[in-house]
């Protein structure tokens, strides 16, 4: 593929920031043919890892990148039963369980051909940017800051600086994305406020190795992904298995004024004295902010530096990896030269009000919990405490603690309602569920997946397996599916006409069909149906245009 550059430019894409979203950022750019550059201040390893959870539709990335595999290999074991547990210490009265198959067997199955995957960013970052180092089309500049751009008549002025030589130097391209965290320099630079709650509760967290834990943890609780640890004034403390394999995360709020108690705390919230090795530590605040703008002219923003969540829900990477997929594509198409005017403005009314949605939600998981308050005999022997502990036990569940944990509806079931490049069909929108997903082809939501070809048998045994589905069509252009054999020609010159890379594929099979709702439904590159219809448009023009950005 011939890389798409810009006379008199460096780079097409100049991105800011070599984390998680950025990397795929950069990596769908080169992907499509982009040539872009990406830049990061630090070396590229991972020492206080944010992030432990790729959920659904980010693995649903990763496989398009063709990295599965790799991936589930570097995260929890395949056998592993992401449990939850609230108990007063791991060798103390377990009040409350969720019981969770491994992700290869739960009920996404049925939904896509990924699954979540526990996989930590210190394996997960090394896995991307190998895979970005792969890529003919991307540069990557380890050790180097931004110190400063402008926007120009036609493009980006960038001043680095390499910060090993420490020398400076400018490097031009057609647009800059800031992909440089929670405290970004693109987003200062541009003079983009942040809209909500700035600091919700203050958090302290340790890393430590402990295999003996492992073995604690099996005589006691079994598999567990999180134990949180209740005492008479609430919940205090978090347990969370990074690997199951030794190594641990321990978070606790309020954080300690003394860290040189981290050891006792750690032994109280394990109810016993056992070996570990504390690793690194850091305090943290919860927040709940959205940039109130999401780029202006040819500057974006993405991830961290566009929205920003408490962990509760395992929400904040995973939107930014659907702001990289969003945004890349759009890229392509303008500077391709098929793209219009309104195909960039789209990013922000797409992606603002899911950043919304999620930090909301995160939030509200948060608030949810802290408030409960535990009988002050939760911990104690006799029936005082095994009724604080079944009462405690009751506020969880009333507290819907399950929806904390089962998530698929905001993994899968976003959609972009009212999007200058979506074409409405006149369907009633489904419900917005955090933990239902239902798998439909209107026009602004997921495409669904579906086995093609017969793909492997839905049993209740069978394993995650390999198959073609109707994802593995998307990607490289928009997709036009025909079924029935609906007439495709109209739609198929328009895009040529335009420019507009479109591929067709003829599915004869009526479930398929029938989940897909139209006999005709056209996919955008990022997986979103654009529109459908059980004819071929009167205006075809009108439906290329509108998709493309130009209507």
């Amino acid at each position: 593929m011939t890389a798409i550059t810009v006379p008199g430019k460096d780079t097409a894409v100049l991105v800011i920031g070599g984390g998680p979203v950025g990397l795929s950022l950069a990596i769908e750019l080169a992907r499509l043919g982009v040539a872009t550059t990406l830049i990061e201040a630090r070396d590229g390893t991972i020492t206080t890892p944010k992030m432990n959870f790729v959920n659904v539709r980010s693995m649903e990335f990763v496989r398009r990148w063709g990295l599965t595999d790799e991936v589930r290999r570097a995260g929890h074991p395949e056998e592993f039963h992401p449990n939850v547990n609230w108990a007063t210490a791991v060798t103390g009265y377990e009040i409350a369980r969720l019981d969770f198959p491994a992700f290869l067997d739960e009920k996404t199955r049925f939904f896509s051909p990924a699954a979540d995957c526990l996989v930590s960013q210190l394996w997960f970052d090394p896995i991307l940017l190998a895979h970005a180092r792969r890529q003919p089309n991307l540069t990557l500049h380890h050790r180097t800051r931004l110190e400063s751009f402008r926007e120009t008549a036609d493009g980006i002025e960038a001043q680095v600086v390499d910060l090993v030589a420490g020398t400076k130097r400018n490097i031009t391209a057609a647009y800059i994305i800031g992909c440089d965290g929670a405290s970004s320099p693109v987003r200062e630079a541009l003079g983009i406020g942040l809209d909500g709650l700035p600091s919700i509760q203050n958090n302290f967290h340790v890393f430590f190795n402990s295999t003996e834990l492992l073995s604690i943890f099996d005589r006691t609780l079994g598999q567990t992904r999180f134990c949180s640890l209740v005492g008479p004034k609430g919940i205090w403390g978090l347990l969370t298995s990074i690997n199951w394999r030794g190594l641990w995360r321990f978070s606790m709020q309020p954080p300690p004024q003394d860290e040189s108690i981290v050891p006792e705390l750690l032994r109280r919230a394990v109810g016993c004295d056992f070996a570990f090795e504390l690793l690194d530590g850091s305090h943290w605040v919860s927040r709940e902010l959205v940039a109130n703008s999401y780029g202006k002219g040819r500057a974006f923003l993405a991830g961290d530096a566009a929205h920003q969540n408490t962990p509760s829900g395992g929400f904040g990477m995973n939107t930014g990896l659907g702001d990289a997929l969003d945004l890349a594509w759009k890229l392509w198409g303008t500077l391709a030269g098929w793209g219009g005017p309104e195909l960039l403005a789209s990013y922000e009314a797409e992606r603002r009000p899911i950043a919304k949605r999620n930090t909301q939600e995160a939030t509200s998981n948060l608030l949810r919990f802290r408030n409960l308050k535990p009988g002050p005999a939760i911990a104690a022997e006799g029936e005082a405490g095994a009724h604080d502990r079944a009462a405690f036990k009751q506020m969880l569940f009333d507290a819907d603690i399950l929806r904390h944990h089962d998530t698929d509806g905001i993994a899968l079931g976003y959609r972009y309602e009212g999007s200058p490049i979506i074409c409405p069909d006149g369907s009633a929108p489904s419900a917005d569920t955090v933990q239902e997903y239902l798998p439909v082809a209107r026009p602004g939501h997921r495409a669904p997946h579906a086995w093609l070809d017969g793909g492997p048998p839905p049993s209740a045994g069978v394993r995650l397996a390999q198959g073609r589905s109707t994802l593995d069509l998307f990607g490289d252009g928009f997709a036009l599916l025909a079924f029935a054999g609906a007439e495709t020609e109209p739609l198929q010159s328009t895009a040529r006409a335009r420019g507009v890379p479109l591929s067709l594929t003829k599915i004869d099979d009526p479930e398929i069909a029938q989940l897909y709702g139209a006999r005709l439904v056209l996919v955008r590159p990022d997986g979103h149906v654009g529109w459908r219809g059980d004819a071929s448009p009167s205006d075809p023009a009108a439906v290329i245009d509108r998709l493309r950005g130009a209507a």
